[in-house]
């Protein structure tokens, strides 16, 4: 931003002194060109933006809320790029590593000491044993550490956020570390996939029981919150999931994921209209990734609709009926659509994909694809 206000400047002493060689509307079309650059920029940057007037993406509020929770006190080690907001944040009951203050306060060996240890092992002991931390805050997307800590039982996880993931030493307090250990979530095999696989192989019972601690320390958090919103989703709560997606929308506007499980919730109570609503910003919110998935959840609700044409043109965006992921279930609303709208021989063919993808023990589902198959006059010889 300071950057694209020091260009003015130069745009203005420049936009207008150009050589006497260039002809008229090449002097008219290029200062044009070069006042509107700096508008692309600031639209392009300022199109989707964070929370107003002080968004917490990307930094580790709920860890600082966490320990002054806990009160407990200590040294911490720490990425040196959130060092600054920690100490900030915790001073002066807990000490930190180190923050960015270089060449002033730290030299570049010492940096490259604080980051390597989060990734090298041998550095990591090194650090360990020589500061012998009570807490270790590293950040969530570093899944390369999660395989050295395994290697050091003394810590164990306690809390994580959607910047960092916060470790104690249990030697040290053994106690905090009984009453806040997190054994059923990892929040790394979380951090940039789809959180709905991880409740598919957890007890659900005692994801929610975590998740809940969790938020009642730190309510704002992204990540704890769709994890609580897809549980109560798949228990058919939507009314208490939407409170979950507002928290999302509220603090993270920027993000796609709190408009799309709204979208879910609001199909699940039939309100169609404003679920495709909500859709349509997570879509523009989305990146090239989630918006298959988006535009499959939508085109589910535009069959509900009995809108088959807008269902069938998102359905054929989230839908890859080649792919081996492709669920048949997913194939069977395709088909539906395009049979809705007269594509007799293209929902043949999708029929016929969706069959072959069904279990062998779904005999439900195998037999309402065969039947719509004989529907359409295909005999199962054939299939």
């Amino acid at each position: 931003y300071e950057f694209l206000l020091l260009s003015l400047p130069v745009i203005r002493n420049c936009a207008f002194t150009f050589p006497s060689r260039l002809n008229s509307k090449a002097k008219v079309f290029i200062p044009v060109i070069l006042i509107l650059l700096p508008f692309v920029y600031f639209k392009n940057s300022f199109g989707n933006p964070p929370k107003y007037p002080f968004s917490q993406k990307n930094l580790p509020e709920g860890i600082a809320v966490f320990l002054n929770h806990i009160q407990a006190g200590g040294n911490i080690l720490n990425h040196p790029n959130n060092g600054g907001y920690l100490q900030w944040m915790l001073h002066p009951k807990y000490k930190i590593f180190m923050d960015m203050e270089v060449p002033f306060l730290f030299k570049d060996e010492d940096f490259y000491t604080a980051d390597n240890a989060f990734t090298n092992e041998w550095t990591f002991k090194r650090v360990v044993t020589k500061y012998n931390p009570a807490f270790i805050s590293v950040q969530i997307g570093n899944k390369i550490f999660k395989d050295i800590i395994k290697k050091f039982p003394e810590y164990v996880m306690l809390f994580f956020d959607d910047a960092e993931v916060l470790y104690i030493n249990k030697d040290t307090y053994p106690e905090i570390a009984r009453e806040y250990e997190i054994r059923d979530i990892d929040p790394f095999k979380i951090y940039g996939r789809d959180i709905d696989s991880v409740i598919g192989k957890n007890d659900i019972d005692s994801l929610k029981k975590t998740v809940s601690r969790l938020l009642e320390i730190y309510p704002s958090s992204s990540m704890t919150n769709q994890i609580t919103a897809m549980i109560y989703n798949k228990e058919k709560d939507y009314e208490k999931a939407m409170l979950h997606e507002d928290t999302i929308i509220r603090n993270f506007p920027e993000l796609a994921i709190g408009y799309r499980l709204k979208g879910i919730s609001l199909d699940g109570i039939s309100r169609y209209d404003e679920a495709i609503s909500y859709f349509k910003i997570a879509l523009r919110k989305s990146d090239e990734v989630t918006r298959q998935g988006i535009q499959r959840e939508m085109g589910q609700t535009y069959l509900k609709l009995k809108d088959y044409k807008k269902a069938y043109a998102a359905l054929k965006k989230g839908v890859n009926i080649f792919a081996h992921t492709a669920g048949y279930k997913d194939l069977y609303d395709l088909g539906s659509s395009a049979f809705m709208l007269g594509k007799t021989d293209e929902s043949i063919m999708i029929y016929r994909i969706a069959h072959e993808m069904v279990p062998l023990d779904d005999n439900e589902w195998r037999e309402k694809l065969e039947n719509q198959l004989k529907l359409l006059g295909v005999k199962m010889g054939d299939v």
